[in-house]
């Protein structure tokens, strides 16, 4: 689970895991992931900042895991909930598809009506100001 921090707040990673499903010994390959990646971040190259990673669960297969596998998968985490205006999504599912060389996925589902503020209309794609995750 990825949550956004505070301003400045950098990185914090926590394991919540209940009941075993992911062995112990794991756990640092996840860590390890999500600090490599949050330095290029996963799509386009820029740095993923001041956000709280928490490992809520998984699973593992006793023979085909390993802690480079638990790290692997966690440098390609990469689910983003974010609110855009609308007009912010137009083009986007092309632009995704381009940055994540055909593995990236979105969906949209309306949240609610707000004033947009004004800025240039040049149809480029801008970046999402407030996020969750």
């Amino acid at each position: 689970m990825f949550e956004p921090g505070e301003p400045g707040s950098g990185y914090s990673f926590k394991s919540k895991v209940i009941g075993g499903s992911i062995p112990e010994e794991f756990i640092p390959g996840v860590e390890k992931g999500l600090e490599a990646s949050r330095e290029t971040g996963v799509l386009a190259g820029f740095p993923v900042i001041d956000f709280k990673a928490t490992l809520v669960d998984g699973n593992y297969h006793d023979v085909a895991s390993s802690v480079l596998a638990f790290e692997l998968a966690a440098r390609h985490a990469e689910v983003v909930r974010a609110l855009v205006p609308l007009a912010n999504m137009f083009g986007y599912a092309n632009s995704l598809r381009m940055m994540a060389q055909g593995r990236g996925a979105h969906y949209m589902v309306f949240d609610h009506y707000a004033p947009v503020s004004e800025g240039p209309d040049d149809g480029s794609f801008r970046p999402v100001v407030g996020m969750r995750a």
